[in-house]
This record gives structure tokens, sequence and C-alpha cells, in this order.
């Protein structure tokens, strides 16, 4: 009769997780969503309307990217980047219903929209 052996799922995952050709697929794969990323808040640049509060076009924004033990990280890093991602709440600085909507970049970027 065969022996089965089970292992533990926490095993499993360690294993899975550190084995080579996966970390690579993650590299790749972060490198793909913080490229699309970097696209996406270029060409909301390039097509914006919007001037900041304090009346400068500075872009100050930034894709970051960056390996965190067997993760890859992605995120927008610069003046209030959430607003960017997820739009601006109502703050009173602009008039009602006129605040700009989210441009969603790293969600798009990584769902590939």
């Amino acid at each position: 009769m065969a022996k089965v052996t089970m292992y533990s799922p926490e095993l499993v995952n360690t294993a899975a997780s550190h084995h080579v050709k996966v970390q690579l697929a993650v590299d790749r794969q972060t490198e793909r969503i913080a490229s699309k990323a970097a696209g996406l808040l270029q060409q909301a640049r390039a097509s914006t309307g919007w001037v900041k509060v304090d009346q400068s076009r500075a872009h100050m924004t930034e894709i970051k990217d960056r390996r965190w033990h067997v993760d890859g990280l992605v995120w927008m890093e610069g003046d209030n980047p959430a607003a960017i991602e997820f739009g601006h709440s109502p703050s009173g600085h602009y008039p009602a219903g006129r605040a700009p909507t989210g441009l969603y970049i790293i969600t798009r970027a990584a769902l590939g929209g």
C-alpha cells in the first residue's frame, strides 16, 4: 500500500511562495503593473485641465514599486494620491458636483482596464 504524507497548508504555501519560478512571476507582474500605472498617470497628466489648489501644475506624484518578502507592491506616492486614485471627497473647495472623480490608475493597471 502507498504511503501518503499530508503537509500543513502553511508549509505548502511557504514552499510555493518561495519557489524561484513563482518569485520571477511575481517580479514580472509587479513590473508590468508599475509600468502600466506610470503610463496611465502620464496619460492623465497630458489630458487634464485641473490645477492644484495652490494654483501650481507641479506633478509630484510618482508610481513606485518594491519587493517585500514574497510580495510585489505598487503604489502612488505624492500629494494626496488617494484623491487621484479614488477622487476628491466633498471638501468645499470645488463647487457642488464639480470635484474631480477618481482615475483608478493603480486599480486599472492591476486589473487590465
